[in-house]
């Protein structure tokens, strides 16, 4: 049977005075830990965070999300659609991986992507830029999953003997995602349709080289859309959206 996850975009508080206030915005954390908990008493099997900078979301860095729902839950998957791998060296990245694998019990879902064009321009990453750090992320990641010492020489990073600790929890390794899309298809249209929904798991993220990771899962087509609206009302039914 197949189980719903949530897709959460955590977006900010839609009234500015309470973007502005302090408080507010400390209890619309707390309202949406709450809600995050909520989940793992019912039949959901994870939940999937984002990365976003610079806009409406308050997830400039999902592994923290992570680790503060895994120590309130006991059996929820836990993610990220994705770490934005150009905004990062690639031992950090796998390192705080292999960090989150264990603070969640082995409840780690591994997801890379290469970023959303209009956030990755505010700090002057071009997608050409994007593109070659997030195959050599993916590389070093797929390699610092086989074994505990690594080498890479990339166009953007090089360096030899290098070890990657912790070692990851679950092995061989977690499961690995990730979301690329060509900047154009071989014939110069585009490979996906547009997202049906902004919170649409297949939405494609910033282009990207190639499908890296032989480990990598496509996320399911039945989950997103209105089944992501589905998953967020049934933890909702009683609670108040700030």
């Amino acid at each position: 049977m197949i189980k719903p996850w949530l897709f959460e975009f955590f977006h900010q508080p839609l009234d500015p005075q309470l973007r502005s206030d302090p408080q507010a915005v400390h209890d619309h954390f707390r309202w949406y830990l709450d809600l995050w908990t909520a989940a793992d008493s019912r039949d959901f099997e994870g939940i999937f965070f984002s990365e976003h900078h610079f806009g409406a979301a308050y997830s400039p860095s999902p592994n923290l999300l992570i680790s503060s729902v895994a120590a309130r839950t006991t059996r929820l998957r836990l993610g990220a659609i994705g770490s934005v791998t150009p905004y990062a060296t690639p031992w950090r990245i796998v390192e705080e991986m292999a960090m989150l694998d264990h603070l969640t019990g082995g409840r780690l879902e591994i997801g890379l992507v290469s970023g959303i064009p209009p956030e990755l321009a505010v700090v002057g990453i071009t997608p050409e830029i994007a593109a070659a750090r997030h195959a050599e992320v993916s590389d070093v990641l797929d390699a610092a999953l086989r074994q505990s010492v690594i080498s890479h020489h990339g166009t953007q990073w090089n360096f030899d003997d290098l070890e990657i600790l912790p070692r990851f929890l679950q092995q061989p390794s977690p499961p690995v995602w990730t979301a690329v899309r060509p900047a154009a298809g071989f014939h110069g249209h585009r490979t996906w349709p547009e997202p049906c929904h902004r919170h649409c798991p297949r939405r494609s993220c910033h282009p990207s080289a190639k499908f890296r990771s032989a480990r990598a899962r496509w996320l399911p087509a039945r989950v997103h859309g209105r089944a992501w609206l589905r998953a967020q009302h049934r933890l909702r039914v009683d609670r108040q959206e700030p």
